[in-house]
């Protein structure tokens, strides 16, 4: 097994996140717009969004990444934290990375003092990833309903 070390994303990673994001988002093109978006909310102070990557130390690639969303919520004084993208790159599925990403997760979460929830959503024909899921949390019975005010590519003014 390789050696493979979990970390927050730091602004070095840019290229390889890129590379990484095509085949994660493969039902719809980002665009440029979108892409940068999503970095500077990774990345920047004014955002409660954040990100860990697995790496492989062998060859210094990121292999996989995890993003989440920190949030108040009017159930509780802390925050839940939503998990907003997963992706671990082919060669390395099967591997338990989620679980290793997942793991660093919630011992952050659990070392902040504050944090009541981590949840996520899945597509319901996503049996790979809610094998993996189902080794760390509770799939539970909530419904998930969506207005779609914009389409993805839409730019938000």
């Amino acid at each position: 097994m390789r050696n493979i070390v979990i970390r927050l994303l730091c602004p070095d990673d840019h290229g390889q996140w890129l590379a990484m994001w095509p085949d994660y988002v493969d039902e719809y093109i980002p665009t440029e717009a979108n892409l940068a978006a999503v970095w500077d909310r990774l990345n920047g102070d004014a955002f409660t969004m954040y990100g860990l990557v697995a790496v492989d130390k062998q060859s210094d690639k990121l292999i996989g990444f995890l993003h989440y969303n920190l949030h108040r919520t009017t159930w509780c004084e802390g925050y839940e934290c939503c998990v907003e993208d997963v992706y671990v790159e082919k060669d390395f599925r099967g591997q338990r990375l989620f679980a290793r990403l997942y793991s660093v997760l919630r011992e952050d979460m659990v070392a902040r003092g504050d944090c009541r929830t981590i949840y996520w959503r899945t597509n319901e024909r996503n049996f790979p990833a809610m094998k993996a899921y189902d080794r760390v949390a509770k799939q539970t019975n909530w419904v998930r309903y969506e207005d779609k005010i914009m389409q993805t590519t839409e730019k938000i003014k």
